[in-house]
């Protein structure tokens, strides 16, 4: 048997006409934990919905005509038996908990069709919901709802998607993050959260799949108009911050080396996500001698001792001697049948010594 997850549904303004019938309804399956009455600000109503999709929908798009723009209910649910199934999705087949999604389908029936009515499949989808709607993910509903149901009341709440207006700190933006994205810091992370950068770095390198749904997350802009530039801008703390975003076939490394980064990905001890210790240090060593002029001094202190970790002894003379770098770098690569790649964005430096 499963164990109990959390999950939530929201009836949008133009499905509130039966919202008493669905909460009946709901009760008869789950237990209900907690109603919320949510308003977004109206000049902000479009990007909160941009974000929390994860897909562009500007004013007056068909999913705001066709949902409304005033108070929605936001119902977050205990299923204390769940189930897997699989189910025809917008996304194709998947494994997904056939009792919130059959519920799902059977709301939007009463509410005249389409997607008036919106549920999580997975408790995962609940992370990423919930967390961009009011900071909390399914531990913290777990460990503040422990053996409470809902107390019949609606709780209303004036409040916009999380970052919506900025981020209040490093680690508002970096708990949003690890619910919401898949996602790496490949590099120069040793000074976060203190810092958000080191001072060689003027910005934050990411990894990701979904490279406009992380952007959407980060409420971040583009620094540059043109399609091959990721450097994008946000505020954290009344502060622009750097990102660049890099993403899985954008050949800054080769397709299969980005899946690995993100597959063994590890978290790092001060909460976010990073690339293991083998993984950093060959992918810092490739970065520092294919996307660089010259192999930065910074990098030469820090490689010997990250190569330490994984029991790599690097030899004095391997940054003056291009041919033994070679060796260490094409020693793992040929391992995994890894390539050098030039990268789509043109910006990046593409050092064809090492070819």
């Amino acid at each position: 048997m499963l164990k109990p997850e959390m999950h939530l549904f929201i009836i949008w303004e133009f499905a509130r006409n039966v919202q008493e019938k669905i909460i009946d309804d709901l009760k008869s399956t789950f237990e209900i934990v907690e109603i919320y009455d949510v308003k977004w600000s109206q000049d902000k109503f479009a990007h909160n919905l941009t974000r929390f999709y994860g897909t562009n929908l500007p004013p007056n798009s068909f999913k705001e005509v066709h949902c409304g723009k005033d108070r929605f209910l936001l119902i977050a649910i205990r299923d204390n038996n769940p189930t897997y199934e699989s189910r025809e999705t917008s996304h194709g087949p998947r494994q997904v908990n056939s009792k919130t999604f059959d519920k799902k389908q059977l709301y939007r029936s009463w509410t005249g069709g389409g997607h008036r009515v919106h549920a999580t499949d997975t408790e995962k989808e609940f992370d990423h919901d919930m967390v961009l709607l009011i900071g909390k993910n399914s531990n913290s509903f777990k460990d503040e709802f422990e053996g409470k149901t809902w107390d019949g009341t609606f709780k209303p709440i004036a409040k916009d998607l999380e970052g919506s207006g900025g981020w209040n700190s490093i680690h508002q933006l970096i708990f949003v993050l690890n619910n919401t994205v898949n996602y790496i810091i490949m590099r120069n992370f040793e000074s976060i959260p203190d810092e958000y950068t080191m001072k060689e770095h003027g910005d934050i390198d990411l990894l990701t799949d979904s490279p406009q749904n992380l952007q959407y997350i980060l409420n971040a802009g583009k620094v540059f108009p043109e399609d091959h530039r990721v450097l994008h801008v946000t505020l954290i703390n009344n502060e622009k911050v750097l990102f660049d975003i890099r993403f899985v076939g954008d050949e800054y490394y080769e397709k299969a080396w980005e899946e690995k980064l993100l597959e063994d990905k590890v978290m790092d001890s001060n909460g976010f996500y990073r690339p293991n210790d083998e993984d950093y240090f060959y992918s810092l060593l490739y970065h520092a001698a294919i996307h660089k002029k010259s192999i930065a001094k910074d990098y030469q202190e820090r490689l010997p001792v990250l190569g330490q970790k994984i029991g790599v002894e690097l030899n004095n003379d391997v940054f003056t001697n291009k041919q033994l770098l070679k060796d260490y770098m094409f020693e793992y690569m040929n391992k995994y049948d890894f390539s050098i790649t030039k990268p789509i964005d043109i910006s990046v430096y593409y050092n064809k010594e090492y070819l």
